[in-house]
């Protein structure tokens, strides 16, 4: 099945002349046993079935697979709290593939994103956030969007340039090794300007926390922030979010009631993963009882699922 399926994905590629091709989920080869073994010996089966020279990626890398792979360190895409995601990345597989694997780096797969019901627009200075760990680490980058996202983004434009300043800076090998080990530091913003004559600066800035505003009361509104640099302009990024309804809100969808409870099935990826819920009367904010889940994971994994489903 190896040869056939190998043969079949490298016929595609081998007839529409693919320059590229990224080896997604390929870890779910790991269900036939050892993840080093079958993910290796799948991919080297394709791989050796090239015709010409091909650029090869995948979510995962073996060892073996070191072989294969042109460049490696995808970031994928997070909607929440992105500068954060990004620095505990860097700071762990860049390191590790670009100065133990000497491997290139690339950041790819970063989340373009506009509002919506799941999260908030991709902002400038997340944007350059990452950017700065390209300068850092020497990688090439790139970012999962679509059409329509590009063209109702306000700030698209901005946003390209910003990418190809600092996408030119990197090819010309513009900064010192000195310079680049400060932007791998983590909890660090980075600003790049022109410095008018065909170069660029680039300097350390901070962004104050964000404030949520939910009432007009004149205390929750206001708020003091201390400058501890020189006079500067005020600068601020103001977001309109929905606010959710109060907890005993007549116009609330009932999700889960408490009398239906015991009528909840209970199913786990794994037996030493368990969940519970029942009803309490601790903490309740309204009616006659609260709902109260509990989960217990012996597994030794740091990560499971368990579900809770409501029998019909």
């Amino acid at each position: 099945m190896v040869e056939e399926v190998a043969s079949s994905i490298a016929d595609v590629i081998n007839r529409c002349g693919f320059d590229w091709v990224y080896f997604d989920g390929s870890e779910a080869l790991a269900g036939q046993g050892p993840y080093w073994y079958y993910v290796g010996k799948v991919i080297t089966a394709i791989c050796n079935r090239f015709n010409r020279e091909v650029m090869v990626q995948g979510s995962s890398m073996p060892h073996f697979n070191w072989h294969h792979y042109s460049r490696g360190g995808q970031i994928d895409w997070v909607w929440q709290d992105q500068k954060r995601f990004v620095d505990w990345y860097t700071a762990n597989s860049a390191q590790d593939l670009k100065y133990n694997n000497l491997m290139p780096i690339e950041f790819g797969w970063y989340g373009f994103f506009i509002d919506s019901p799941s999260g908030e627009s991709s902002v400038l200075d997340e944007i350059e956030h990452l950017l700065s760990k390209c300068l850092a680490y020497d990688a090439a980058w790139s970012f999962e969007t679509n059409l329509e996202t590009l063209d109702k983004h306000g700030r698209t434009d901005e946003i390209l340039e910003i990418s190809r300043n600092y996408e030119t800076a990197r090819l010309n090998r513009y900064f010192s090794e000195s310079v680049k080990k400060k932007l791998r530091e983590k909890n660090m913003d980075f600003k790049l300007e022109s410095d008018g004559r065909k170069g660029w600066t680039i300097s350390p800035i901070i962004y104050g926390p964000d404030k949520h505003v939910r009432l007009i009361d004149g205390k929750d509104n206001k708020w003091s922030y201390t400058n501890p640099y020189s006079s500067q302009p005020l600068k601020v990024r103001i977001k309109a979010r929905p606010d959710p309804a109060t907890y005993d809100n007549s116009d609330n969808i009932v999700l889960l009631d408490a009398r239906n409870v015991p009528q909840l099935k209970s199913s786990s990826a794994d037996p030493l993963f368990s969940c519970n819920v029942s009803t309490s009367k601790e903490q309740g904010k309204f009616g006659q009882a609260s709902i109260k889940l509990s989960c217990n994971n012996t597994s030794g994994q740091i990560s499971n699922w368990t579900a809770q489903t409501l029998g019909l």
